[in-house]
C-alpha cells in the first residue's frame, strides 16, 4: 500500500508492482536530496 503522505488516489494502474518500484525508487532519492533541499530552504527562510 502506497503511504497517505504522497495524499492521491490511484484511478488506474496497468502494474502496480511498477508503480510501487517507482515510488519507492523516488522516495529513497529524494532521502538523498532532502539535506541539499533542507538547506536551501533555511537560506531562503533567513533571506
Amino acid at each position: 500500500m502506497i503511504p497517505e503522505k504522497i495524499q492521491t488516489k490511484i484511478i488506474y494502474c496497468k502494474d502496480e508492482d511498477a508503480l510501487y518500484d517507482l515510488y519507492f525508487q523516488v522516495e529513497r532519492e529524494f532521502e538523498h536530496f532532502k539535506p541539499i533541499y533542507e538547506s536551501y530552504l533555511e537560506g531562503v527562510e533567513s533571506g
